[in-house]
């Protein structure tokens, strides 16, 4: 037999090469970004390329696990991509520094890094599965677990709720302060929301206090703060049914009760966060659903009927939910295709949709809500890539497409940020008419520049996959920073007009610095890396595809159900307006509760 006298290049040498092509267009990198004056955001790129560097060296390239190696390239590609396409449209100037194909070789050089990384990565977390699954069969309570849970969340939000008494109230309240109290109720916001806290502000005008808005408001406040600590502590008491380990799950417990995200959306005025928690809750029970219930016989009627329960709120509290949960049936029903218990949840599925559908629309009948929600509010994307367009092609467009701007922007040319769509659509009229140009435009101009509606998307979706964006922190000029909890400052008159009674204390001033530097302005920990990857919507983004492939190469896919809604969601920010921490909350959170579960491994 004669051997081959191909030499097979020896691991090390193979490490080395990729780290100096790793290096050499680091450095590169680097240099431009000092060019550009944009040396350093939240330093999660260096952190990327250090961990990479560092699974290089751990010999990532070649550690073997299930997945197929044409795949794992797909996915670090992606990865890979993904942060340099947001690296090159989020660094002002760098166009101008490099040629036109000099990224595509910096995708090509960092590859190894990202494969690496994701080898070594999908180790880790078979160790952490490992680790994570407790193997103490002693007895669990669940009843005290739940209040002890409760107990510390709501003693740590209680933190937040002093310090900025009685709520924060976000620029989505004074809209629905309005339709309490001057306009009429209308749909554009989840009317369920706006109906409770008028509910709220009319128990607190009953009550006997000289001020009955701050009363009502911290009523209010008080019920969304015990709402989301009961749907937290439920979770928590989950991860301890799940035998995943103690430390593990006092983290997590401490993480919701006292990181300040948690607290300050809880006594934000914001229907996102009732929404989010429903959201975790639903992911929660499809899970059960699919890992703990896998025959009819063990649903019982009373889980059944929280799971209705569950579902409808969520779809009341968002409006465009809707969308995505008939998405998520669709593919539960051919996941579950073989399952007893396919029947009796897809009842449960119709009797959620009737009941949110008849309780949706008695509120509307009842209160006489208008529904001002515009056919532009569905548009964000076409109107931002015909803006992006006008924007940087006005003098090539012929007269006829002139004509159809002027005719759908009432005169005006649309105006384009990169980061929000609300700017370009915002001057779009309801008339078929005009709809219809809308259609011709975009598809004409599609035809003649989809390089640039391309891009447009990518831009205004930056936040789901680029890892050191910060274009969410600056989304609104009134509402600046990590959560865009505050209001317009033009708006004091207008709020103290709605609601006389209302004035935030100045006891607490060093806590509301401490939650100030956090959530608005110049962020503190956007300078500490690893503090800063855990603060990125992006980061959930990959850790649900992560999620994901681990289901996959774990031959579990059924237990890829829960995040289907998920991807969903994520679907309909791509298709929204912008990407806020608001929106993306329920995606972070629910994430978090399925990364944690230990995945097992197929019997």
């Amino acid at each position: 037999m004669k051997k081959s006298n191909v030499k097979v290049i020896p691991q090390k040498t193979l490490n080395i090469i990729a780290c100096m092509l790793a290096l050499i267009c680091f450095f590169r990198i680097v240099f431009i970004l000092y060019k550009c004056e944009s040396l350093y955001s939240m330093g999660i790129f260096y952190l990327l390329t250090g961990v990479g560097l560092f699974s290089i060296c751990k010999n990532g390239l070649f550690i073997h696990n299930s997945l197929n190696k044409i795949v794992q390239i797909i996915l670090a590609l992606l990865f890979t991509c993904a942060q340099i396409i947001g690296l090159y449209f989020s660094t002002a100037g760098i166009d101008t520094m490099t040629f036109s194909i000099e990224p595509f070789f910096w995708c090509i050089m960092l590859l190894p890094l990202s494969i690496a990384g994701l080898n070594y990565f999908f180790k880790l977390s078979d160790k952490y599965y490992h680790f994570a699954q407790n193997e103490n069969k002693d007895l669990f309570s669940a009843k005290k677990n739940f209040i002890f849970g409760f107990g510390i969340i709501l003693l740590g939000f209680l933190i937040p709720f002093l310090t900025y008494f009685p709520a924060i109230i976000a620029y989505d309240a004074l809209p629905q302060l309005s339709q309490i109290y001057v306009e009429g109720y209308s749909s554009h916001h989840p009317l369920i929301h706006t109906l409770m806290l008028s509910a709220a502000l009319k128990i607190g005008k009953m009550l006997p206090f000289s001020n009955s808005d701050t009363i009502g408001l911290a009523i209010y406040t008080i019920a969304q703060m015990i709402i989301m600590a009961l749907c937290f502590a439920y979770a928590y008491v989950y991860l301890c049914q799940k035998k995943v380990r103690k430390i593990i799950c006092y983290l997590f417990l401490f993480y919701i009760a006292f990181w300040p995200t948690h607290g300050l959306l809880a006594v934000a005025i914001t229907k996102d966060s009732i929404f989010s928690v429903f959201v975790m809750m639903f992911t929660i029970f499809t899970y059960q659903l699919i890992v703990d219930k896998s025959h009819s016989d063990s649903i019982s009627n009373k889980w059944l009927a929280m799971y209705i329960i569950i579902i409808v709120f969520m779809l009341l509290f968002r409006n465009n939910s809707i969308y995505a949960w008939i998405l998520f049936v669709i593919l539960f029903i051919l996941l579950s295709i073989k399952k007893t218990y396919l029947k009796r949840v897809l009842g449960s599925f119709i009797i959620a949709f009737f009941i949110y559908f008849f309780v949706n629309w008695g509120m509307i009948y009842f209160t006489q809500a208008t529904n001002d929600t515009y056919a532009r509010e569905t548009l964000s994307v076409p109107a931002q890539q015909i803006a992006r367009t006008v924007a940087y092609h006005e003098d090539e467009l012929t007269v006829e497409e002139k004509q159809w701007i002027s005719t759908i922007w009432e005169g005006n040319m649309p105006e384009y940020v990169p980061a929000i769509a609300d700017r370009s659509k915002k001057d779009i009229s309801n008339e078929i008419s005009e709809l219809d140009a809308l259609k011709k435009l975009w598809i004409q101009l599609g035809k003649k520049y989809p390089a640039e509606y391309i891009i447009a998307f990518l831009i205004k979706n930056m936040g789901l996959y680029y890892m050191d964006d910060t274009s969410y922190l600056n989304i609104y000029s009134y509402a600046q920073g990590y959560l865009q909890i505050s209001f317009p400052y033009n708006q004091q008159e207008l709020a103290h007009e709605l609601i006389p009674g209302y004035k935030r204390h100045q006891h607490l001033q060093l806590l509301q610095a401490f939650y100030r530097h956090f959530a608005y302005g110049n962020v503190i920990w956007r300078y500490i890396p690893f503090v800063a990857v855990f603060m990125q919507p992006a980061f959930y983004c990959w850790l649900l595809l992560f999620y994901c492939i681990n289901c996959i190469r774990k031959n579990r896919w059924s237990f890829l159900t829960p995040a289907v809604f998920l991807i969903s969601l994520i679907g309909t920010i791509l298709l929204g307006p912008c990407v806020l921490i608001r929106y993306m909350y329920p995606i972070m959170i629910s994430t978090l509760v399925l990364v944690l579960i230990p995945l097992p491994s197929p019997s």
